[in-house]
């Protein structure tokens, strides 16, 4: 096995696609969930996935195209049944985000992915598929991980108050006063 890693170094790669997203959410609360790249410092220039969710627990709400990497949408992120499907282009590449508080360079947001909770549960986002493709001129498949992800839907166990929920104070008294027309109040005829 040694040897093959030797001849295939695409094969050894730490390349991974994988979701950034809240622990948990209440019902009836939207929420964010961000596709993102690490490519071992290997330049990407196209992305795609289809991220399956459960429609019964969540309901996908469309997507953010500020703050991800895809400038150009081949397929912008849609449903087909129980599945978010998308495909873009990132012009000239990228490896990775640079952060000076860290020594590598951190995930690429590509997609940022909106969601609204609709019943209690736990729901899971997994990939059904995906591909990453090199910027190496020939559009090489880049190897790699997929990483879904879990998030735990919640009942609002807030209560209002009934005192603060409605107005308990009778409105002010008020009188109609109905004006005669004047001159000035008339459509004027042709």
């Amino acid at each position: 096995f040694l040897i093959l890693a030797l001849f295939l170094p695409g094969v050894a790669s730490a390349a991974e696609i994988s979701l950034d997203l809240p622990e948990t959410a209440k019902v009836g609360e939207s929420f964010e969930v961000t596709v993102q790249i690490t490519s071992d410092e290997i330049l990407v220039n196209s992305v795609s996935f289809s991220l399956v969710y459960d429609s019964s627990l969540l309901t996908f709400t469309g997507y953010q195209s500020e703050g991800g990497a895809i400038n150009l949408w081949v397929n912008a992120p849609h449903v087909d049944g129980d599945r978010v499907i998308a495909s873009g282009i990132i012009p000239g590449g990228v490896a990775g985000l640079y952060d000076p508080k860290v020594k590598d360079l951190i995930a690429v947001p590509i997609a940022r992915l909106l969601f609204t909770a609709r019943a209690e549960g736990e729901a899971d986002f997994t990939f059904s598929e995906s591909s990453l493709l090199r910027h190496d001129g020939r559009g090489s498949a880049l190897v790699h991980e997929e990483q879904g992800g879990k998030i735990s839907l919640q009942r609002d166990t807030r209560v209002l108050d009934s005192a603060k929920r409605f107005d308990s104070q009778k409105p002010e008294s008020f009188t109609l006063t109905f004006i005669d027309s004047g001159i000035f109040s008339r459509t004027p005829s042709m």
